[in-house]
């Protein structure tokens, strides 16, 4: 968590020219501040700018000059995220945008000779609103940790007879693709024999928490004791067959075995869930395909405008 400070707000009455700092702002939701030209527009409901990056580009200049809502002082906004939030009391705002194209050149890339909102600025949504926001407001920056749930289904491995090697290897390619975006995460590895109730009662446990991901490995056969998909589609509102059946085509030519998989993949509201066979081999092949499609998938279920 970072503190910063919202060293001025500004207001305009259309779109494309500076903006005028202003003494509060009521800020909604699904609007953003509410006497604001930009208010409503998706993903782009607030525009913020830290004031260190107009001083690099001239000094002197008014806050509000490039059009954004937010000036802010002592955040390094290189490193913003987007789901990363912002809270400012009651009001709580998520990193909905980083940058923005320009199609036409504005009122202020005229005026300023160039524009440093589309390369520099970012846009928040407005989780929580109803508060009013006012200069010289204390805000914390508080980065997203990504929640996720690894589950294995094996009676032996339960048992200890045997390590619980999907698991562990699941753990450690999530944990290098979130180290290799900066992310923070915190992985749950759970191993549980083949039990019904047992997957229920994870499935309740981690939807209910709002995990990003819920991967299970093991369970996606044909024999008595593979109970995970059928439990699975009982939490699955969406369904993205076309993932695991790439996957069960493209190594089902060199392997007829991987065609008898019944993996899945899905959705439960902003929970990825994947479920996975139970040898290291196909966990490796899954993950290979799975892992580069991640970030369109977050993107999907947050609803964030990736054009």
């Amino acid at each position: 968590m970072f503190e910063f400070v919202i060293r001025s707000i500004n207001t305009s009455n259309e779109k494309g020219t500076a903006k005028n700092p202003v003494d509060k702002a009521i800020i909604k939701k699904g609007l953003g501040i509410v006497a604001d030209a930009h208010r409503g527009m998706k993903n782009r409901e607030i525009s913020l700018l830290s004031r260190e990056e107009i001083d690099g580009f001239k000094p002197d200049l008014p806050d509000g000059s490039f059009g954004e809502n937010f000036t802010i002082e002592g955040l390094d906004t290189s490193n913003i995220k987007l789901l990363d939030r912002m809270k400012l009391r009651d009001v709580v705002l998520e990193v909905s945008k980083i940058g923005k194209e320009c199609h036409d050149r504005c009122h202020i890339y005229h005026s300023m000779g160039d524009c440093i909102m589309p390369k520099k600025g970012f846009f928040v949504r407005v989780i929580r609103g109803g508060g009013i926001v006012r200069p010289g407001a204390k805000a914390q920056y508080i980065p997203k940790t990504f929640k996720v749930a690894v589950i294995t289904l094996s009676d032996r491995a339960s048992q200890g007879v045997y390590q619980d090697k999907s698991g562990e290897l699941i753990t450690s390619q999530l944990q290098q693709y979130f180290a290799s975006s900066d992310r923070q995460v915190l992985i749950d590895k759970i191993v549980i024999p083949d039990s019904s109730l047992k997957l229920i009662s994870l499935f309740l446990k981690f939807i209910f928490k709002s995990y990003d991901i819920v991967m299970t490995t093991g369970g996606t056969g044909v024999s008595p004791k593979d109970i995970t998909i059928g439990i699975t589609r009982l939490f699955v509102k969406k369904e993205i067959p076309g993932i695991a059946e790439f996957i069960r085509n493209k190594y089902g030519q060199h392997n007829r075995n991987a065609l008898t998989s019944r993996s899945l993949v899905g959705v439960n509201g902003k929970t990825l869930i994947f479920c996975l066979p139970g040898s290291v081999k196909a966990v490796n092949e899954y993950l290979a395909e799975i892992i580069p499609m991640l970030n369109h998938l977050f993107s999907m279920v947050h609803d964030l405008d990736m054009h």
